[in-house]
């Protein structure tokens, strides 16, 4: 029998994006980002699709970004 690598995407995703897996995801990126101050919390964004506002090389940005930001993007890609 061959295990299914934690490093495909759909695995990953079975194994930190459960919500009863959240402590595991938050215990994994404490140890990767090794931040001075631990991830204690993780809050969910719903990720929206931006195809029709940006170029297509723009897929998807995440809800909570800074409006100036999101702007910056536009221009940037109208350029």
């Amino acid at each position: 029998m061959e295990l299914l690598s934690p490093t495909m995407d759909f695995i990953f995703k079975k194994i930190f994006g459960d919500e009863q897996n959240k402590d595991l995801l938050i215990d994994f990126l404490n140890a990767v980002l090794e931040y001075k101050t631990p991830i204690v919390n993780l809050i969910e964004k719903v990720a929206i699709n931006l195809l029709d506002l940006l170029d297509d090389d723009v897929i998807a940005l995440k809800l909570g970004l800074d409006i100036e930001h999101v702007r910056n993007l536009r221009k940037a890609n109208n350029k």
